[in-house]
């Protein structure tokens, strides 16, 4: 009796423990599962801080880059252009001086949100940082070929024309505007943004508030004036300079 007795305490006790095994299996599983969400979506949402701006949302140098980078493998298969657009707001340094930091980034904000308005779905806008955007136009011919990327950076110099209100002030603002293309203009993603930031500097010593097309004469005029302030500065160093005086007599 006794060890029948046994064995069935042993039996209900097996019994308990497949129950509880199983259960605590399920537990498990759902926790790891959860987990698994919440990983995934923390995964996600640090990507998305990694290549994105804060202040406008908008790609950041990094995922711009590596836009770039696909949409020149593309553009080898497919053997098409592509435009990248530099823009650097002008005067952007007197607006923080006069309205402050805070309404200088609403104003980054909403300028954003107007580029937005000037290109199309497929194109890629990023801010790089500060007051400068660039932008990638695919699927374009040639520089002075291709109606669109004409149309898109007049369709911005347009757009800026009309006034912003940052909590009841009127900003006015522009964009000097350099356009570089792939292949002609480098076919590497970093050479494309510089030549484009070449000719927006070249768009800003013309006047501002245009936009420029980069050429070869605009880096080796650049080449030019770093060589002559770099002689410069070695004279200066060695004193090599000798003042000359030619006196005035009325």
């Amino acid at each position: 009796l006794i060890t029948f007795i046994i064995t069935i305490f042993f039996f209900i006790l097996l019994i308990y423990y497949y129950f509880y095994a199983r259960k605590y299996k399920r537990f498990i599983q759902d926790i790891n599962t959860k987990l698994g969400v919440e990983v995934k979506d923390k995964t996600k949402e640090l990507q998305y801080i990694a290549n994105h701006d804060s202040l406008t949302q908008l790609p950041n140098r990094l995922l711009f880059l590596d836009r770039l980078e696909h949409a020149i493998e593309h553009a080898k298969r497919q053997n098409t252009n592509i435009a990248v657009f530099f823009l650097d707001l002008d005067r952007f340094k007197e607006v923080n001086d006069t309205y402050g930091h805070q309404k200088g980034d609403k104003l980054l904000q909403e300028i954003s949100k107007k580029l937005q308005g000037c290109i199309r779905e497929e194109d890629t806008i990023s801010r790089l940082g500060g007051d400068e955007f660039t932008i990638i136009l695919e699927n374009v011919q040639k520089a002075h070929e291709d109606s669109n990327i004409i149309n898109v950076a007049k369709k911005i110099i347009q757009t800026m024309e009309e006034k912003i209100i940052i909590d009841g002030t009127d900003i006015y603002t522009t964009f000097s505007i350099g356009i570089s293309i792939f292949p002609q203009d480098g076919s590497l993603p970093e050479i494309l943004l510089r030549n484009a930031d070449t000719a927006m500097y070249r768009a800003k010593d013309l006047g501002k508030n245009q936009y420029q097309f980069y050429n070869q004469e605009m880096t080796d005029i650049a080449m030019q004036r770093v060589n002559l302030e770099n002689d410069l500065r070695l004279a200066l160093q060695n004193n090599e300079f000798v003042a000359y005086f030619q006196p005035k007599v009325n």
